[in-house]
């Protein structure tokens, strides 16, 4: 390749330079006079005495030149390199803007991947303390593969436009603010909070996040609120979610007494219809008793079957409802001291026991 006048130039002023230094130390110097020699072997004299004043004004001047000199070296050498940088960027454009290409296909399946996951833990998972991570690696991974996709398409049009050093600058530019920008921003983004405030009506409670109710896509945040609480874990050992002996969850409903004849269809239908019903065979240590109603004027006849435990007074302190006449698929509506706990269970697999390690679950959550 011919090299051009102007890079010939600043070739002969680099070199002209590079000489005037060698000239200035003491191996290329110019040796020293006589006179010069003898003032100096001769300190005290009244010639040297006379002349130090001049010399020592010769001396900052020449000390002056020097740094003058020094300064414009090193401006020089800056425009040197910023040239040179400028020369590696025209000539590596078609290379930087392939890579752009290679950087943009390479990033799409991994956004998509990275993106999938966090969408799948946000949906399935939304009371997870990582969960806001998890919404910010989605946000973040389009953000990379937008960038991505702007850096190879301005560089391309960069490049036909003859822009070769814009091409290179804006691959390095885009792609290095995108990816150092994303994760300097996550190291800013917190976890979510590890407790979940509730009320069971006047009283408060922290749940754990693992026993926090959602519903699928719906952050616990966002629940709409309610009478009492919900929670969800495993009846079998009260485990929550996340846990590895924890296999099948379900729903716990926590309900204040006074609230519970508003809240409970059921405890509400056996309040309201208790006269109406008629008594039926014990089983399985619960008194039975059904309902028998129709929906419309001569439709079909409906019968609710009720299994209750009562107290002294006439009152249920356990009451459960059984679909389709199947012992198997029953709802239990249990008292425990001022609280109502409504679960989904075998007829037989409902008792006391349970009831209380429920309680003393909840009462451990008791806000202080």
């Amino acid at each position: 390749m011919v090299p051009r006048a102007r890079d010939t130039q600043a070739q002969i002023f680099v070199f002209s330079c590079f000489w005037w230094s060698l000239k200035k130390t003491s191996r290329w110097s110019i040796s020293p006079s006589t006179a010069t020699t003898s003032m100096a072997q001769r300190p005290h004299s009244p010639r040297l005495q006379r002349t130090s004043p001049r010399a020592s004004r010769e001396l900052c001047t020449a000390s002056s030149h020097s740094q003058a000199l020094a300064a414009k070296i090193a401006g020089d050498w800056s425009t040197i390199l910023a040239v040179a940088i400028v020369r590696i960027l025209r000539s590596r454009a078609k290379t930087f803007v392939v890579v752009g290409w290679i950087f943009f296909v390479v990033s799409v399946p991994v956004c998509l991947l990275i993106g999938g996951a966090a969408g799948l833990g946000l949906f399935y998972f939304p009371a997870h303390p990582q969960a806001t991570l998890d919404a910010y690696d989605i946000g973040a991974s389009r953000v990379v593969l937008a960038s991505g996709a702007l850096a190879a398409v301005a560089s391309s049009f960069a490049l036909a436009l003859k822009f070769r050093a814009t091409a290179s600058v804006l691959v390095l530019v885009i792609w290095g603010t995108a990816l150092a920008g994303t994760q300097v921003a996550r190291s800013f983004v917190e976890p979510g909070p590890d407790y979940f405030e509730r009320h069971i009506g006047s009283e408060a409670f922290l749940v754990p996040w693992q026993y926090a109710d959602f519903r699928v896509g719906v952050p616990p945040d966002k629940m709409p609120s309610e009478i009492g609480l919900t929670i969800d874990l495993c009846l079998s050992n009260l485990k929550g979610r996340a846990d590895t002996d924890c296999r099948f969850i379900q729903q716990v409903r926590i309900l204040p007494n006074e609230e519970s004849g508003v809240a409970d269809p059921a405890l509400k239908s056996w309040r309201k219809y208790r006269s109406q019903m008629s008594p039926g065979p014990d089983r399985s240590g619960y008194q039975s008793f059904d309902l028998r109603y129709t929906l419309q004027a001569g439709g079909p006849t409906r019968v609710d079957h009720y299994f209750a435990r009562l107290n002294s007074n006439g009152e249920p302190t356990r009451l459960v409802m059984c679909r389709l006449d199947d012992a198997r698929f029953c709802t239990h509506r249990a008292l425990v001291g001022n609280y109502w706990f409504r679960y989904e269970a075998d007829l037989k697999d409902g008792d006391e026991a349970l009831d209380a390690r429920l309680a003393a679950l909840i009462e451990s959550w008791r806000r202080k």
